[in-house]
């Protein structure tokens, strides 16, 4: 089934792009549709968490594309999930879908024609064919599990990560044995994730302070209190970080991100900063991750953080679980 989907202004978005559009109920902005024959679509995966890919399915159940349309842009369709060629040298626990590319994030692609609105007749099959052709000449479409924003991808991670721990100890690997390491390492170079097209896997792809950081861009964690500037949110890691790769000197951390949002911000943008500065009010510390470069300044390792999409915290948009659900 398609990754994409049109909303009522004839806008076409990625399945990913779609989460910035529900509310804190978890209630979507339905309804979608096919971008190219108008067909309605029910999400999947998209509100709710699970191990599949977010995509759309047809609505009524048994219902079919019209004029010619199959719900991709090309006749071939385009696969959302690749799966390695050969078998892994550790555990591969389970089918799950994960996300195998950060992009950009992608602004709409209108497909309708000026004047276009829903109350016209279904599209025939040359306009179908019209908008296939605009969709498959996007150079930012790929046919791959892609997400603009890395709480998909750090989501993904933990389930990964204990998939594979549960998978070894039932094979009778004790943690923190030589055996139990290298199958871990193992199950998580043998997924690939790519970050703003640098080629990676779910194992290196990661760092937090146990780990001199890489000059490149990594996904960083930790567990830190946040601060407020004039210009800047600031989260104050409780660790420190090694400063040298043999870890010989060590240094704090901090992330930075602007507290001026760009024009044309997405809504959760809003309420993510709005969040961040309560809890800096509340003195509470939060498990975080950050996509982006940790650089050394003056002994101290800073991360600027370009993007609201590009920071994540435990428990995100839902306050009252920080306070009633115990820490992993």
């Amino acid at each position: 089934m398609s990754s994409l989907g049109m909303n009522s202004r004839g806008e076409v978005r990625t399945a990913s792009e779609f989460k910035d559009m529900f509310d804190d109920t978890g209630i979507s902005a339905s309804p979608y549709k096919c971008p190219f024959c108008e067909v309605l679509y029910v999400d999947k995966c998209i509100v709710t968490e699970c191990v599949k890919a977010p995509h759309f399915g047809l609505v009524p159940k048994g219902e079919a594309h019209r004029n010619g349309c199959n719900g991709e842009a090309t006749d071939s369709g385009v696969v959302t999930t690749s799966k390695p060629s050969r078998a892994p040298k550790g555990i591969v626990a389970g089918d799950i879908d994960l996300p195998e590319a950060l992009v950009s994030r992608r602004n709409p692609t209108r497909l309708r024609q000026p004047g276009g609105d829903d109350n016209g007749p279904p599209p025939d099959v040359t306009e179908v064919r019209r908008r296939r052709r605009i969709v498959v000449g996007d150079p930012t479409i790929q046919s791959c599990f892609t997400t603009y924003n890395i709480r998909n991808i750090v989501e993904a991670y933990k389930r990964l990560r204990s998939k594979v721990h549960d998978a070894a100890v039932a094979l009778g690997q004790s943690p923190g044995t030589d055996e139990y390491k290298k199958t871990f390492r193992a199950s998580l170079e043998f997924h690939p994730l790519v970050l703003k097209k640098v080629k990676l896997n779910y194992r290196i792809a990661f760092s937090n302070s146990k780990l001199f950081p890489s000059r490149d861009n990594r996904i960083y964690s930790g567990n830190g209190t946040i601060l407020i500037d004039d210009k800047f949110i600031v989260i104050q890691d409780n660790d420190v970080w090694p400063a040298t790769f043999e870890r010989t000197k060590s240094a704090p951390l901090t992330v930075r991100i602007a507290r001026t949002l760009p024009p044309e911000s997405p809504t959760t943008h809003a309420r993510a900063l709005a969040e961040l500065e309560q809890l800096a009010l509340e003195q509470k510390p939060i498990d975080w991750w950050a996509y982006g470069t940790a650089t050394l300044h003056h002994d101290r390792f800073e991360i600027l953080v370009e993007s609201f999409d590009h920071l994540y915290w435990k428990n995100q948009y839902n306050p009252s679980a920080r306070s009633t659900q115990p820490e992993s």
